[in-house]
């Protein structure tokens, strides 16, 4: 989280390093115009508090009109507000698509601002005062009880009935103090006060600012967040659909962070498998004294293992040396199996031609090294594998509300759930060329495929798309099909 909150002030230092002005996040205007736009469309990866799959389809129901937005949608998805269908009913009444009721007048001043539907912890503190004449610290004790993780049953019920008897006093009929008590007690579970959703808010608009005014800068320090909520490789995919360029690790170039590089992003040496924190300072080190002529200077200055040298070499670090990757890994192995002689390893190597890496083949070794692809997105492997002519895009997937579909995607999170009978269902991201589409195994489903769902695919789901309204849409899978990995991929490709 902490990572997370600095994210601003990492930006800046960022720019500050590549010779750009800071930026004071406080000079930021209110309310912009793209920001909201960018916001409302769900384009929110890299944001805080901003990306997850919920919180993104939430935006794109919500549609948010300015500043004092971001902290209901935050706060609306948390388990407390959403309870029972809470956030979709906000929604929906927001929209005028159904008109906003409250369960006693004495309710309305509390509840107008968000509809009739309790969002912050205040919220339930001010309506136990309302209707049943808590006090603030009455009522704040009642708000501890209902948002304990392990609550205290006898005090739950003394609460309960402490609020009956008071709103009876206050002259409510025993029918509208108990459903006003249902109200209350199924905002259980964890929930935000409005300083802290607040708080946060503000940071979700500073980043989603930044991500559309400054995007190439705040994809770099997103990339550079250890506690991000995605792997890089779904920022890397994020950057490629806004238009900004990666560049490959490369010892000439690269520092142990992503950096800037003239408006594009040219990746560090840190994410790079097995390459130790020394060599990678040793090797930022020399290269500032001056650049790596050749591979041997490169080994002689920095006194990099095997391993970590071809490890260098297949995902791409030595382009700026020489462009072929297997008579880089020829010289290598030759260098380190004569005893590091060079002479001797020019000698075995003389006269050898190898060609570099296809695309393909770059695809899969930066896949391997780096746990991403900076050629291009893995699904374009399969372009004469898959019949992409019979499967829906992530972009189209809204469209076909009730309707079965085929979706391919590669693999992005998941988050496994147990059910009230104890049984595992999962939610699962994939990811196409064009975004994500949010997929859920029911247990029986998920019972049936779950040793096939394993590493990053790609998979195929057949399923039926569920949408309770414009902007959110799941696939509930039916079945799926797992294809060929990556290096099977080339392997196929070979014969």
């Amino acid at each position: 989280m902490e990572d997370c909150l600095k994210r601003p002030d990492k930006q800046a230092a960022l720019e500050k390093q590549q010779r750009f002005s800071c930026i004071d996040a406080k000079l930021f205007p209110e309310d912009d115009p793209e920001v909201l736009r960018m916001v409302n469309e769900g384009a929110t990866l890299g944001c805080f508090q901003l990306e997850s799959p919920l919180m993104r389809g939430t935006l794109r129901k919500m549609q948010i009109e300015r500043l004092e937005d971001f902290p209901v949608a935050i706060a609306i998805i948390r388990p407390g507000a959403a309870h029972r269908g809470k956030r979709d009913e906000y929604i929906k009444r927001r929209a005028g698509l159904e008109p906003t009721h409250y369960l006693h007048p004495c309710l309305e001043p509390v509840l107008k601002e968000t509809y009739g539907v309790p969002v912050f912890q205040e919220q339930i503190m001010l309506i136990a005062r309302e209707a049943a004449g808590f006090s603030l610290t009455q009522a704040d004790g009642l708000r501890r009880a209902m948002t304990k993780e392990r609550q205290d049953v006898d005090l739950v019920r003394s609460l309960e009935r402490q609020f009956i008897e008071g709103a009876l006093q206050k002259g409510l009929s025993h029918q509208s103090a108990e459903e006003i008590w249902q109200y209350i007690f199924e905002f259980t579970g964890f929930g935000f006060n409005k300083g802290h959703a607040s708080t946060y808010g503000i940071l979700a608009y500073q980043t989603a600012y930044l991500k559309c005014h400054h995007p190439v800068e705040f994809m770099t320090a997103v990339l550079n967040n250890p506690g991000a909520f995605y792997s890089n490789a779904v920022y890397i995919e994020e950057c490629r659909r806004m238009g900004i360029t990666i560049l490959p690790p490369d010892v000439n170039y690269s520092d142990i962070l992503f950096t800037l590089e003239n408006k594009q992003i040219r990746v560090g040496l840190y994410p790079i498998f097995e390459l130790t924190v020394a060599t990678q300072k040793k090797i930022v080190s020399e290269r500032k004294k001056r650049p790596f002529k050749n591979l041997y200077d490169f080994l002689k200055r920095t006194r990099a293992g095997q391993k970590e040298t071809e490890h260098l070499i297949q995902c791409g670090a030595f382009g700026s040396i020489h462009p072929s990757q297997p008579l880089l890994l020829m010289k290598t192995l030759s260098y380190f199996e004569s005893g590091c002689n060079k002479a001797k390893a020019e000698y075995i190597t003389q006269g050898l031609r190898l060609e570099p890496y296809s695309k393909q083949q770059r695809i899969v070794e930066e896949l391997d090294w780096l746990g991403f692809s900076v050629t291009a997105h893995p699904l374009t492997l399969y372009d004469k594998i898959i019949p992409w002519n019979q499967m829906i895009s992530s972009l189209e997937v809204d469209r076909y509300k009730d309707k079965k579909i085929n979706f391919t995607g590669w693999y992005v999170t998941n988050r496994k759930h147990q059910t009230k009978a104890g049984e595992l269902m999962v939610f699962l991201t994939l990811e196409d060329l064009k975004g994500t589409c949010d997929i859920v195994f029911f247990p029986k489903v998920f019972a049936r495929h779950w040793e096939i769902l394993q590493g990053f695919g790609p998979y195929t789901i057949k399923g039926k798309v569920q949408s309770r309204m414009k902007g959110e849409a799941n696939l509930i899978a039916e079945k799926v099909h797992r294809w060929m990995s990556p290096k099977e991929v080339i392997t196929q490709s070979l014969f």
